[in-house]
C-alpha cells in the first residue's frame, strides 16, 4: 500500500529539485551574457585609442578589419600630422594632443560614412580604411581634409601630409600590407613635393 505521507513527500522533493535546477540554469544563462557583454566591452576597449576614441592598430588584428578591406574597390589613405614633434617639444604634450584631437575631428567630419575607417596608428600618424571607394573618391577626400586643415586660422592651424592608395579588384595581387605601404610611400613623396613648393 503506497503510504500517502510519503508520495507527497517525494513529489515535494522533486518539485524544489526541478527548482533549483531551473535558477541554476536562469542564473547561468546570464552569468555567460554578462561575460560575453564584458569580453565585447574589453574589446571595444582594447581596439580604440584612449586619446582620441578613433581606432588604433589593435584593430589590425580584428577579423572585422579583414572583412572590411576586401570590399572592392578598396581606398587607404595614410595621414601624418606636419611638426607634431616640433609642438610637442616647443608648446608641450598637452598642445600637441590637442593638435591630435582636432585632426581626428577633421576627419571625423570628412569621413562621415559609416563605412570609413579611422585608426590611428601610433603617435602622429593616422591611416582611412575606404571600403567601396575608388581612387577618384580617395583624391576627393584628401582634397576635403586639407581644406578643412587650411580652414583652422594661424592660431589653431594644423596640416596634414596625405597619400592614398587604391586596390580596384580582386585581381590586385597586392597584400593588404603593400597597398597600405604604397600610401605611406604616396604621402611622404607628397610632403616632399609641398616643402619643395614653400623653398
Amino acid at each position: 500500500m503506497i503510504n500517502v505521507r510519503e508520495l507527497i513527500l517525494s513529489n515535494f522533493f522533486e518539485q524544489y529539485l526541478l527548482g533549483i535546477m531551473s535558477l541554476f540554469i536562469i542564473f547561468s544563462v546570464i552569468a555567460i551574457l554578462i561575460i560575453l557583454k564584458k569580453m565585447n566591452v574589453f574589446s571595444h576597449i582594447i581596439m580604440r585609442d584612449h586619446l582620441t576614441g578613433v581606432y588604433n592598430r589593435c584593430f589590425f588584428s580584428n577579423p572585422e578589419f579583414r572583412k572590411v578591406a576586401a570590399r572592392f574597390p578598396v581606398s587607404f589613405i595614410m595621414g601624418d600630422i606636419d611638426g607634431l614633434k616640433l609642438i610637442n617639444d616647443t608648446f608641450g604634450h598637452k598642445k600637441g594632443d590637442k593638435a591630435i584631437i582636432k585632426v581626428v575631428q577633421i576627419l571625423k567630419e570628412v569621413c562621415k560614412d559609416s563605412k570609413h575607417y579611422i585608426i590611428r596608428m601610433g603617435g602622429d600618424e593616422f591611416l582611412i580604411v575606404l571600403p567601396g571607394c575608388g581612387e577618384k573618391q580617395a583624391e576627393c577626400l584628401i582634397d576635403r581634409i586639407h581644406t578643412l586643415c587650411e580652414d583652422g586660422g594661424a592660431i589653431d592651424k594644423v596640416t596634414l601630409s596625405l597619400g592614398s592608395s587604391t586596390a580596384g579588384s580582386v585581381d590586385d595581387t597586392r597584400t593588404l600590407e603593400e597597398i597600405i605601404e604604397s600610401a605611406d610611400i604616396n604621402m611622404y613623396a607628397n610632403r616632399r613635393c609641398q616643402r619643395l613648393k614653400f623653398r
